[in-house]
């Protein structure tokens, strides 16, 4: 507890997230380059190695994955995509990326899981996924070295994910990231999906009513900043550890 923070990677928020890539996708065009700011362990950059499961709705992802991923429907009118995205590159970036090769920082991961709540079989397997395929991480602030980052993309374009990291920003660095994303959005189509807590992020507004559930519902968002414009909207409730959605539209 000295000598280290706390640090926590949840891969079950990789099923909401996933729906947001699919909305993404279809407006920015395939194959899209995601980018975890914020990322932890980097274990939501492997949500295309996932099988999710959003219960009788259906599921997308290989079938054979170790990691499955079970997340509750809420709401009427909701239907799962066909497919995932195709990404062409993932890159995380984080103050202190866990390395997952030393058994300590994997230990600590798995300490950091609240426990009661049966996520601790599905975070080993993702740890264990993460080991065979070690994702692309970068070390570094996530609003001053977002724009170097963002270079190392290339020309696709690009998703930027939050989840639960913008709300640990003060409020001049959420000013300068979403700077970051309108200046990068000047040159090529950039899109923002961002899971935190409901009223965290003024631009994506909420729906009247609320969602029911054991916590406090977090909001997934999506901006698009493209050509000095910028389209914002809300996407969905989710409960913070991903284990239902609650969907304002299609998918």
């Amino acid at each position: 507890m000295e000598s280290r923070r706390i640090q926590t990677n949840e891969c079950g928020r990789s099923a909401p997230l996933a729906l947001a890539l699919t909305r993404a996708a279809a407006e920015l065009g395939e194959p899209i380059g995601l980018l975890d700011a914020g990322a932890s362990a980097g274990l939501n950059l492997l949500v295309d190695r996932y099988r999710l499961v959003f219960g009788d709705a259906g599921a997308i992802g290989p079938a054979d994955s170790p990691v499955q991923v079970e997340c509750a429907v809420r709401g009427p009118g909701f239907s799962v995509p066909s497919r995932l995205p195709s990404i062409g590159i993932q890159v995380g970036l984080d103050r202190d990326p866990v390395d997952l090769s030393k058994e300590e920082n994997a230990r600590w991961l798995m300490a950091c899981i609240w426990p009661g709540t049966g996520r601790h079989e599905r975070a080993a397997a993702a740890i264990g996924m993460a080991r065979r395929h070690p994702p692309r991480m970068r070390r570094g602030d996530m609003v001053e070295d977002l724009p170097a980052v963002l270079e190392e993309m290339g020309g696709c374009p690009t998703v930027v994910v939050t989840s639960w990291s913008y709300s640990y920003l003060p409020p001049d660095a959420q000013a300068r990231f979403q700077q970051v994303l309108a200046e990068a959005g000047a040159a090529r189509p950039v899109a923002w999906v961002c899971a935190d807590t409901v009223g965290v992020v003024d631009r994506f507004e909420v729906p009247e009513g609320t969602a029911s559930g054991d916590l406090v519902p977090g909001l997934l968002g999506m901006a698009v900043f493209d050509k000095g414009g910028v389209d914002s909207r809300s996407l969905a409730y989710i409960q913070p550890h991903g284990s239902w959605v609650e969907w304002f539209g299609t998918p």
